[in-house]
């Protein structure tokens, strides 16, 4: 799932995947090396040699910004910076939206690691306090299928996305072969000058380099935090469908159940902590390829093959949101239903009790203090369950986009139609402004 790894990894436990899932974090999401321990001992080594990796991103970052802004700028003009020189090279009209694009999800990108690096740098990061507890954790928990499923996911999958990234990795550094072949044919026939060459190659490698950095984020670090949802859900699905079995007229409401749905609904809770953060991002990177999507395409006079392997990469970024989306609110709506499903059972649970406890179906007993004790844990054991049901349809399970709505089914259907209908009347604004 790395550049230089080329076969999938063993792995047996799942604890092992999120300890491949805090290495590739470290790599491109943190950018520091550290353990688990030192951040729970609040040891992090915060010098400058640690901080090195962080600092080189940061700093190649606003070498590629600066470039691509000169280039915007410098459109119209006979700069061998021009990004009408380099739309002739590529065969791309307004190659400028391309680099816009870039700029605004880099700069996400940055953002979110400063985000992440100031939780770590105030040891306050839920992301981490959630990887320490998945460390622990105790495979048993898992049905053998379930666990499974999962590992052949996480090897399998990961395996396929590494390659993606190598691929594109690949791609990459060839579009920087065939530029640096144009500007060299150039250069000999003496239409740019030596000093020309190097200005825009130095700046077009370290570009490529940072694309390449950049998919690892989009590809590796986004199936890792894909895995992390697959594996809550997975959990939270086998716990309703285990209870679901144990409901009986003698136990509605198992006291497990209620347990392992305690924790389940942490671990949920900590990791939505630092993922709702990220869910604010990919909503808004959405959002901008969208408009990416629409004005770009209206500005194509021909549709050549670099031109649609452009609107092919923006649309897969814009699925896999909606897919992600489509994931994460399922945690809500299953607990909905659960929900009403405990409650009928629970309800019915009572009715029968009471009837079979009354005077006309039973004969009356002397109350001894056995009796009486028992009858008081019963009675005590149903208002633990009923404030348990009358809290599980407002306990807001599941993941948030920012701060500003739970994801639901029916939030996510209401996404879906609105993105259709933003890039609808996008299109006809854009069609309207022409004629």
């Amino acid at each position: 799932m790395d550049l230089n790894e080329w076969r999938p990894y063993r792995i047996t436990t799942i604890a092992d995947v999120f300890k491949v899932y805090f290495r590739l974090a470290k790599k491109y999401t943190i950018r520091m090396e550290y353990d688990l321990e030192d951040y729970k001992n609040r040891r992090i080594n915060f010098t400058f040699g640690n901080l090195r990796r962080a600092s080189i991103d940061f700093i190649r970052f606003l070498l590629v910004s600066v470039f691509l802004a000169t280039m915007i700028l410098a459109r119209d003009t006979e700069s061998i910076l021009s990004a009408k020189r380099f739309e002739t090279m590529l065969e791309i009209d307004r190659i400028d939206l391309l680099f816009l694009l870039y700029m605004a999800v880099s700069s996400l990108l940055e953002y979110l690691w400063i985000y992440t690096f100031w939780e770590i740098l105030v040891y306050d990061s839920a992301y981490n306090e959630f990887i320490a507890i998945q460390y622990k954790f105790d495979d048993s928990k898992l049905e053998s299928n379930n666990k499974r499923l999962l590992l052949k996911y996480f090897i399998i999958r990961g395996y396929l996305m590494g390659i993606a990234y190598k691929i594109y990795a690949l791609f990459f550094m060839g579009l920087f072969t065939i530029l640096s072949h144009k500007h060299y044919a150039l250069y000999v026939t003496d239409q740019v000058t030596l000093l020309d060459l190097v200005s825009v190659l130095i700046p077009f490698f370290i570009l490529m380099y940072h694309l390449i950095f950049v998919s690892g984020q989009m590809f590796l670090v986004m199936f890792c935090f894909e895995f992390s949802i697959r594996f809550l859900r997975i959990r939270f699905q086998q716990l309703c469908s285990s209870a679901t079995i144990q409901i009986n007229r003698l136990n509605p409401l198992p006291t497990r159940f209620m347990r392992m749905y305690y924790e389940i609904y942490a671990n949920i809770a900590k990791f939505n902590q630092s993922a709702q953060n990220y869910f604010f991002v990919t909503e808004l990177l959405s959002k901008i390829n969208m408009i990416f999507l629409t004005v770009f395409y209206s500005k194509q006079t021909q549709l050549k093959s670099s031109s649609f392997l452009i609107l092919y990469i923006s649309v897969q970024m814009i699925v896999n949101t909606t897919l992600v989306y489509h994931m994460v609110s399922f945690f809500a709506t299953k607990n909905l239903l659960y929900y009403r499903s405990l409650l009928i059972n629970f309800i019915r649970f009572q009715f029968v009790t009471k009837r079979t406890s009354s005077p006309l179906y039973t004969k009356a007993r002397p109350r001894n203090l056995i009796s009486m004790k028992a009858k008081r844990y019963d009675c005590s054991a149903d208002l633990k369950k009923n404030f348990f049901l009358q809290t599980m349809p407002s306990n807001m399970i599941g993941f948030t986009c920012g701060r500003l709505f739970l994801i639901t089914s029916y939030k996510y259907v209401e996404l879906l139609l609105m993105n259709l209908i933003f890039i609808l009347l996008f299109y006809k604004k854009l069609l309207l402004k022409e004629l």
